[in-house]
């Protein structure tokens, strides 16, 4: 993504990269709330809360391409969003 940004790429490209991985990060939420649960972790119920919250605040920081002027100003918060949200959740 930063990548595609800093290439100048148009926002719609940009965007469509975001969109992506939002639903990549969805999908690994899934498998590993299935993981989890099976498991028997106790804090299962809590952590799914943590996934929709951080999946919900990304579709709402996710830019939308008729907004952008550039790459680079529409996509800042995306990218904000992505670099700081999405590792923090992974560690």
């Amino acid at each position: 993504m930063l990548t595609a940004v800093l290439a100048g790429r148009a926002p719609e490209d940009v965007v469509a990269l975001i969109d992506t991985l939002i639903l990549d990060v969805g999908e690994h939420f899934d498998a590993e709330m299935k993981i989890i649960t099976a498991a028997g972790f106790p804090g299962a119920a809590a952590h799914a809360e943590i996934h929709r919250d951080l999946l919900e605040r990304a579709q709402h920081l996710q830019p939308r391409p008729s907004c952008c002027h550039t790459a680079t100003s529409g996509s800042r918060r995306g990218l904000q969003f992505a670099s700081n949200e999405i590792k923090m959740i992974s560690l």
